[in-house]
């Protein structure tokens, strides 16, 4: 057989001296070394690399090889890792998307892992998870910005607010505005707090009718504000009354001297 001579990086054709008569062999001698050899080579393509997570390293794998006389390739021997090829598993932010915690009110930042071979060629070894080397921020929810949701169906307003968070000295918004639970319940008025008519009154002559206006009011700290516009009141129509109170002074009457 071939020796192979792994120290030696060969590959050793052996042979052995055979006694013949007449023909017949009569006699063998044992196998040593001859004189073709036949070098060996490494082999990375059929190798994976070897990774190391806890070390964060990636170890470039050979396998063993010769090519023989009739040009054909002969494996040797499996793959091992290559003591000279080791490469750092570093951390890759780029193509990673922030997490955002709102349960813990955290913006986490994410990296994936990877390496560059010996080919310079960028291997990644896991996905993008919670970073390592970069902490999680706090998210902070404000209503800046936001506008309040009427909800006139239900009869309350929601107050909308906005998670921001500041990384690396840039302040960024966490998605769009959203309910925060804060709840302005409607009332509908016809009167301010002095008592004076929120809106003109709707006067029908034709049917002898007056009906008040009313608007939907709101209080947001400590401030009343309207979020729509008079509307009249069915509820609120009261028949127009002839009086002579308050015309009671002669110098306002219309005098008809001829008549």
């Amino acid at each position: 057989p071939v020796r192979i001579d792994i120290d030696g990086m060969s590959a050793i054709q052996q042979t052995r001296v055979e006694t013949a008569s007449d023909g017949v062999v009569t006699s063998d001698g044992s196998c040593s070394d001859g004189g073709t050899s036949y070098p060996l080579k490494r082999s990375y393509t059929a190798c994976s690399d070897q990774i190391d997570m806890e070390a964060r390293t990636a170890t470039a794998q050979f396998s063993l090889f010769y090519v023989n006389a009739g040009a054909g390739r002969v494996e040797v021997a499996e793959c091992a890792p290559d003591a000279e090829q080791v490469f750092p598993v570093v951390e890759k932010a780029d193509g990673c998307p922030i997490f955002l915690d709102y349960t813990n009110a955290q913006a986490v930042p994410q990296s994936a892992l990877v390496y560059t071979d010996t080919n310079n060629v960028e291997i990644q070894v896991r996905g993008c998870q919670a970073s390592e080397t970069k902490a999680a921020v706090p998210m902070v929810q404000t209503p800046n910005g936001c506008s309040i949701r009427h909800d006139f169906t239900g009869g309350v307003s929601q107050r909308q607010s906005v998670w921001t968070y500041e990384l690396e000295g840039v302040l960024y918004q966490a998605g769009g505005c959203r309910d925060d639970g804060t709840l302005y319940p409607h009332a509908v008025v016809t009167q301010d707090a002095g008592g004076q008519l929120v809106c003109p009154a709707v006067i029908d002559d034709a049917g002898g009718t007056v009906t008040l206006q009313s608007r939907v009011q709101i209080t947001v700290d400590g401030l009343t504000q309207y979020i729509t516009d008079c509307k009249p009141d069915g509820s609120l129509t009261r028949p127009i009354i002839a009086t002579t109170e308050g015309c009671l002074n002669l110098s306002v009457w219309e005098h008809d001297i001829p008549a």
